[in-house]
């Protein structure tokens, strides 16, 4: 096997893997949004899972900046916790 194709392949697995991650990223953060509706949800869902690559990186640009995913996060986290980490 050469090794311009032992390269082609892990060139190729890589990116496979970076797309589903991409694609689980973009999922877990559309159902985990509290202010986004139902029809909205299966929407974004079609469109990600239909033009993976184009839908996820759509949704990322078009979701504005305040609602971040670590942002959603750290807000459902109970603020008792992390005041005190602060103190």
């Amino acid at each position: 096997m050469p090794l311009q194709d032992i390269f082609w392949a892990t060139l190729m697995f890589a990116g496979f893997a970076l797309g589903i991650w991409l694609l689980f990223v973009v999922l877990r953060d559309l159902f985990e949004r509290a202010d986004m509706s139902a029809g909205a949800r299966i929407g974004w869902t079609v469109a990600v899972c239909l033009l993976p690559v184009i839908g996820s990186l759509t949704y990322l640009v078009t979701r504005s900046a305040s609602e971040s995913a670590g942002e959603l996060r750290m807000g459902s986290a109970p603020r008792h916790r992390n005041a005190s980490i602060y103190r």
